[in-house]
């Protein structure tokens, strides 16, 4: 699925999804596709409740974020 959206993203275009599962190997699976700056970062800011149901389920949210090169690299 995010080769797809990676392939459908405009050139310049910019991808952020929140997820609490599996976020590191999204960002390796966008780095691969040839996104640049993708990065992955814990969310905080949660209101109380919110952040309280969530760490019963001992989830943490994190937002991957990444940008498609104006240019496509070569491979």
């Amino acid at each position: 699925m995010l080769q797809e959206i990676a392939r459908v993203l405009r050139p310049g275009g910019r991808l952020a999804l929140i997820d609490f599962i599996f976020t590191k190997e999204c960002v390796e699976i966008l780095r691969q596709a040839g996104l640049w700056d993708t990065r992955r970062v814990r969310l905080s800011g949660l209101s109380f409740w919110v952040a309280a149901v969530l760490m019963l389920g001992a989830f943490q949210l994190h937002a991957v974020t990444a940008t498609k090169p104006l240019i496509a690299a070569r491979k």
